[in-house]
């Protein structure tokens, strides 16, 4: 994946200020950075919470309920969703929209109208828990008395260590002590936000560019690795896993070294020229399998290029699209942009596999181009 786009879709996961202060009662101990906050039984709470701690909810909470790790004790009712982040929680009350937890323990024995959605962490359903939508767990050791209802849809999913990846992406500290007004979502992100979506897809254009020009400009680099790609795949897949290992140590050696300052630049210019070139060939590659499965009649390589590239980069532009429409906080949104780096890392590893092995092993990629060319003929 390009490091540009790589910090640019960072970015979009860092929390916007909020854009209102709401003056609350909280319990800060003088020995902990902590916040608690606590809504008794006869409070009703208009607005949302967002917040790094502890929360007991006796009464109402008119919003939403937004709380990174701490322990959220639920007895009360919220209006909206609840989503926790490597928190725990004990929910006996009534969630009228949807929860989601990623990572973090707890015990759900009240009332959910909406979704539940768990990622990582142990979750146990008392005999009391009734869940009026789909439930979805997602390596969770799941813990579930049999009286316990889910009137939708249940899916449970084992990633085994790659869950335990994804809900650490997905969790990210909320600064201590914030709290949000309970205002509708802006029509657009804003801030950092914005302006790191919007980027993006100028990035994706450019890339798009210069990926076109190179399968233009070097034609015949660019079709001996499109067969070593298409008919030694293994070698390559091999040769664009060594790259990604061996590329950082190499930097790093020549980080140290006098003379390597000296060749920084140009093993910089190297790389890049190597990302580059790689673009076309993960694109033809993604191209090709699109365009055999939907079974189209095209032959021109433009049209493969171009169908492969917006295959792989169209999650990164939803998620880029869903950060401008939808608020900094939706969860949609992350979730699609770590299953968007994970299918451009993926695939740009085999497309620079096949444009190293083709200079590596010149010989061999020669002697494949001449043994397929009577096949073409």
């Amino acid at each position: 994946m390009h490091p540009f786009l790589c910090c640019l879709t960072f970015l979009t996961l860092i929390a916007a200020p909020p854009e209102a202060d709401v003056e609350l009662s909280l319990d800060v101990p003088e020995d902990s950075t902590s916040t608690q906050v606590s809504i008794a039984s006869d409070s009703v709470h208009p607005y949302d919470i967002v917040i790094t701690g502890d929360a007991t909810i006796e009464g109402t909470v008119e919003g939403d309920i937004v709380i990174s790790e701490g322990m959220l004790t639920l007895e009360g009712s919220t209006e909206g969703d609840v989503v926790l982040i490597s928190g725990d929680f004990l929910i006996s009350g009534a969630i009228k929209g949807d929860l989601v937890a990623i990572g973090g323990e707890g015990v759900v024995s009240g009332h959910i109208e909406g979704d539940a959605v768990f990622i990582g962490g142990v979750l146990e359903l008392d005999s009391t828990a009734v869940i009026e939508g789909d439930l979805v767990v997602v390596s969770v050791e799941l813990k579930r008395d049999p009286a316990a209802v889910v009137k939708g849809d249940e899916t449970e999913l084992s990633l085994g260590p790659l869950g335990k990846l994804l809900a650490g992406v997905l969790s990210r500290r909320v600064p201590p002590g914030e709290i949000e007004a309970g205002k509708p979502a802006p029509a657009f992100a804003s801030g950092i936000v914005f302006i790191a979506s919007f980027a993006r897809l100028i990035l994706i254009a450019v890339l798009y560019l210069l990926g076109l020009l190179m399968l233009v400009a070097l034609p015949r680099w660019q079709r001996r690795s499109e067969l070593a790609v298409e008919h030694v795949i293994w070698k390559t897949v091999l040769t664009g896993v060594v790259y990604r290992l061996a590329v950082g140590g190499i930097f790093a050696i020549l980080a140290i070294s006098i003379i390597g300052w000296l060749l920084l630049p140009l093993a910089v210019l190297g790389w890049a020229f190597i990302a580059l070139m790689g673009i076309p060939q993960a694109s033809l590659w993604v191209g090709r399998w699109i365009k055999k499965w939907l079974r189209f009649s095209f032959e021109s390589r433009i049209g493969l290029y171009s169908l492969g590239f917006i295959t792989i980069y169209l999650l990164s532009i939803l998620s880029a699209v869903l950060s401008l429409l939808l608020r900094e906080t939706s969860l949609p949104a992350r979730i699609v942009h770590v299953i968007g780096f994970l299918l451009i890392f993926g695939v740009m590893t085999v497309g620079r596999g096949g444009i190293i092995y083709t200079l590596i092993f010149p010989r061999e990629a020669r002697a494949l181009e001449k043994h397929l060319k009577p096949r073409a003929e």
